[in-house]
């Protein structure tokens, strides 16, 4: 506006409408408008008319991205107190990334495999301690007990506390964070599918009257659906009711068993006692243990869907993240991974930019126009995907310049938490 003012003698008026089809250019094209005027007038100044033309290109160009000032340093500060958070406050920062959702650039499951790759133990949801949200709770020692900082270096541990206490006691949470102790993410319900607020509400009024002893005891007082309760089960919500082995056992098959002949059985005016124990099942493998968590909660604590498979990548010749950002700039490499956001900016000349993942990391990709075109339904549809390209290394940054994709030959279709795309 001021240099308007200044080098083509804009009245005040006409400066601030300038200002206003600077933002809306591209929907009607009104900064045209200005083209021949500032010219004009440039050039009446003794400006030199390439040199107007010019200006009026930066003033355009600063329409098409610019940014005020005042935004940019909000959004610098935030972002220097979110990094901040991270760096000191992992489990905090996941926690309430977590509690925030739906929201941002990734999924659930990705800022739990993030949370995880910087230290933070995330928890499964477990019923008999998990709340409605995700909660932070105080890492525990040998046999389930609480250990300050002190106590862990006697080699004692302190008396156990009610989960209820670790959630709400605002005082033990200032004790353990002064203490020294990390904490831990407890996942919470709201992630199970299909579960509403009313449903949570039940679970928590009945485990506040006394513990819950057996999946029959949870069952008979919670009296949720029998969808809800076979989903609560496919998650390896019951595992800690299971007199099973532990997790990735058989125990999640016989939990889904048991809370689907327990609903039944609710409406049983007579119920007649089986003759036949409950079946013994195949334990759960991890890939299928983190596929189940999947389908029921959109992510899994124990892993990502890649870690199973990567001795398979291994042997066709895939590195994992870790390996493709330790790469030489101008390198060929090939690599796959899970796609979690998908962008084609307005102003990048149809270029389009994918972040993949696998259980180490992130690996951002370029894709030039005319390889999106070669390869657009596998680029817009493929959960998981393979590329073919050049390491692009600068300033510790590295990018994959894409030259094919393709869909990688495995044995096991991983499963997607879905991505964020904008393509």
């Amino acid at each position: 506006m001021k240099l308007a003012m200044v080098a083509a003698d804009y009245t005040p008026g006409e400066a601030d409408q300038l200002r206003r089809d600077m933002a809306a250019w591209r929907r009607s094209g009104r900064i045209e408008r200005h083209r021949e005027r500032l010219i004009e007038r440039m050039s009446a100044k003794g400006i030199a008319v390439e040199f107007a033309e010019r200006v009026f290109e930066q003033i355009r160009g600063f329409g098409e991205y610019g940014f005020p000032e005042s935004h940019a340093a909000s959004f610098a500060l935030i972002s220097y107190a979110t990094a901040y958070l991270r760096c000191h406050y992992p489990a905090e920062f996941c926690c309430g990334l977590l509690n925030a959702q739906p929201m941002g650039f990734y999924t659930p499951a990705t800022i739990v495999e993030e949370a995880k790759r910087l230290g933070v133990e995330v928890r499964p949801i477990d019923v008999t301690r998990s709340d409605w949200a995700c909660t932070l709770e105080p890492t525990l020692g040998v046999g389930g007990e609480l250990v300050s900082k002190k106590d862990s270096m006697r080699g004692r541990a302190g008396p156990p506390s009610p989960p209820s206490r670790l959630r709400r006691d605002h005082r033990l949470r200032s004790e353990f964070q002064a203490d020294g102790v990390p904490y831990a993410v407890r996942m919470g319900l709201r992630f199970i599918k299909g579960i509403s607020e009313a449903d949570f509400e039940r679970i928590d009024a009945a485990r506040a009257t006394r513990p819950f002893a057996t999946l029959a005891d949870f069952v008979e007082r919670t009296r949720l659906s029998s969808n809800l309760l076979s989903r609560l089960a496919e998650a390896g919500a019951f595992e800690s009711l299971s007199a099973s082995a532990p997790e990735g056992s058989g125990s999640r098959r016989e939990s889904l068993w048991e809370v689907r002949g327990l609903a039944r059985g609710r409406h049983d005016e007579l119920p007649l006692p089986s003759a036949e124990g409950s079946p013994r099942f195949r334990p759960l493998g991890s890939f299928d243990t983190i596929a189940w968590d999947y389908v029921a909660a959109g992510h899994s604590p124990r892993g990502h869907p890649l870690g199973p498979l990567r001795e398979q990548l291994r042997r066709l010749g895939l590195p994992d993240a870790r390996g493709v950002s330790a790469m030489r700039h101008d390198r060929r490499a090939r690599y796959a991974g899970m796609v979690i956001c998908r962008q084609r900016p307005s102003t990048a000349s149809g270029v389009v930019f994918m972040t993949l993942e696998d259980e180490t990391g992130f690996v951002n990709l370029v894709i030039w126009k005319d390889v999106f075109a070669r390869h657009e339904v596998i680029a817009k549809t493929s959960a998981f995907l393979g590329v073919t390209g050049k390491i692009q290394s600068q300033d510790g940054v590295v990018h994959l310049i894409a030259d094919e994709l393709w869909v990688p030959d495995l044995d096991l279709a991983p499963r997607s938490a879905g991505s964020h795309d904008w393509c």
